[in-house]
């Protein structure tokens, strides 16, 4: 069970390499499994959407998604919520990207999220993309990850010629403007017409299509076990499909009816802020809930109330080669199981959510008394940096919050590694949490 699970979990990183192929690709699995689209009901599918078993989606302008089972209880006596992103660092390309010099042709990007710069020198590169075109039709373009495909990637310095370069800091090294992917070399007359004449023969696109396109640059090879052991995953995007994929997967496996309500929230943006009309601040996550509310007859803020979210995210896992940077007794380690995370921040928990007492205790019953394997995670030691999640989009509507996730070295690196165990139970650990029955008592007074 454990080894296939994490066979499907790999195929879903191949499949899903941005936020759109993520929803896609999600969207695809629940409907086959008789998730429906709620914006499609009529005013009397809407009141009886909150019928036990009924399977629910909603899509967010295709880079979000909303899933829920609704379950035996009343969404006023509480529900369940699970809410991980989809996106993750990586390379958009310029709305103006051809660009050459002397004699070779660049594609210019614009780097998204929190990266090191000088980790996507030297990587084959895929370009995943979305054109509109003027009829309003839609393309979507994937050049790089068939076989026999062109790659693309971004040239460094050989070591013999980087005496410069390698005083600079590690931040310098390599700068935003230098993130431009090599695409081809000019022809004999200085022009870049060859490299035109491919796009069009490779994905039926002009340059001119680029000003209006979505293209994003990610890394090309595919999610593969690590280690002589096989002990680990590597992979690119694993922040935060691995979170979102496990989620996912145990709202589909749910057996029987769930006593509460379960939701799965899957965000974009997360990671610069997730504030965008498919991020988690977005309105548009709470359409769902309030046609639940309004079916039930109890208002919006009643069932936000009563919910009992988690908010799965990765966080770091104990580097050896770099413990300066970590608590060794509160960070936690590849191998140890689902990550339980109290609270996130940096320098003195800025931007930070911390969970209650009693709802981590309560988590820690369900995950104990169905055997899944748990530790205790943070974001880094004191001083060190630090990072945040999508628990304080949660914790802005009143619900209750906690932080879990999978453990991950190089993170926000082209490879990020995971362990099996680590992914696994990280699995039992939201289907446990979906299926508990016990009821949503948590006393404010003990806070």
């Amino acid at each position: 069970m454990r080894e296939q699970y994490c066979e499907d979990y790999k195929g879903f990183l191949n499949r899903a390499k941005t936020e759109t192929e993520a929803v896609r690709t999600v969207w695809e699995l629940a409907c086959a499994q008789g998730f429906r689209d709620i914006t499609k009901f009529d005013r009397d599918e809407r009141s009886a959407a909150c019928v036990p078993g009924t399977r629910l989606i909603q899509n967010i302008r295709g880079k979000g998604l909303v899933l829920a089972i609704a379950g035996r209880r009343p969404v006023s006596q509480g529900s369940k919520v699970i809410a991980a992103h989809v996106d993750s660092p990586r390379l958009d390309l310029k709305p103006e990207p051809l660009s050459q010099k002397e004699g070779l042709i660049y594609l210019k990007t614009h780097y998204y999220g929190g990266i090191k710069k000088y980790q996507w020198t030297c990587i084959p590169m895929a370009l995943h993309g979305k054109i509109v075109d003027r009829n309003g039709n839609v393309k979507t373009v994937v050049i790089g990850e068939k076989k026999g495909d062109p790659l693309f990637g971004i040239s460094d310095l050989l070591p013999h010629l980087a005496g410069a370069q390698m005083t600079k800091s590690a931040e310098e090294a390599i700068t935003g403007e230098q993130l431009q992917l090599l695409a081809g070399i000019a022809g004999s007359d200085g022009s870049d017409q060859t490299v035109r004449q491919r796009l069009k023969e490779l994905c039926g696109i002009d340059a001119e299509d680029f000003k209006t396109a979505e293209f994003e640059a990610v890394p090309a090879f595919q999610a593969s076990d690590y280690g002589l052991d096989r002990s680990m995953i590597g992979a690119y995007g694993q922040d935060d499909r691995s979170c979102a994929y496990g989620a996912v997967r145990a709202l589909l496996d749910m057996e029987e009816i769930p006593e509460y309500t379960s939701f799965v929230l899957l965000a974009d943006q997360e990671e610069v802020g997730s504030e965008s009309s498919a991020g988690l601040y977005s309105s548009a996550f709470l359409e769902m809930a309030a046609i639940l509310a309004e079916s039930s007859g109890v208002s919006l803020y009643r069932v936000l109330a009563k919910m009992e979210c988690l908010s799965a995210d990765v966080i770091c896992g104990y580097d050896p080669m770099f413990p300066e940077t970590a608590d060794p007794q509160n960070t936690a380690r590849l191998g140890g199981g689902l990550a339980v995370v109290r609270y996130t921040g940096r320098g003195g928990k800025k931007g930070n959510h911390s969970a209650a007492a009693a709802f981590l205790a309560k988590m820690r019953d369900i995950f104990e008394e169905n055997h899944v394997i748990w530790q205790c995670g943070e974001m880094g030691a004191a001083d060190a940096g630090g990072g945040t999640t999508v628990a304080k989009c949660l914790a802005g509507w009143g619900a209750e919050v906690l932080d879990v996730g999978i453990p991950l070295l190089s993170m926000h690196a082209p490879l990020e590694i995971s362990a099996r165990e680590d992914v696994w139970n990280y699995y039992l650990g939201m289907k446990a949490f979906l299926e508990d029955k016990r009821p949503h008592e948590c006393d404010q007074t003990m806070y």
